[in-house]
């Protein structure tokens, strides 16, 4: 199963650039600072936060993001 996760280095410089903390990130995103948060430390993101960021910082979904592929458990 394919699982989207932020390059946190570059949400960093975003936020940094934008002058934003992350609470005011979140909220440019759609979304709350604990989600937020929770991405920065590498769990995967939802597509309403893929789509908030992209659209919310104007950039494309390749330069925040990235796919990593995990196996299912049985």
């Amino acid at each position: 199963m394919a699982m989207i996760k932020i390059k946190t280095d570059r949400m960093q410089q975003l936020t940094e650039l934008h002058g934003l903390s992350n609470a005011k990130a979140a909220e440019k995103i759609g979304i709350s600072k604990q989600t937020f948060l929770r991405a920065l430390e590498g769990e995967a993101v939802s597509a309403r936060f893929v789509a908030g960021a992209c659209l919310g910082f104007g950039i494309p979904f390749d330069s925040l993001f990235e796919t990593q592929h995990g196996t299912i458990a049985a």
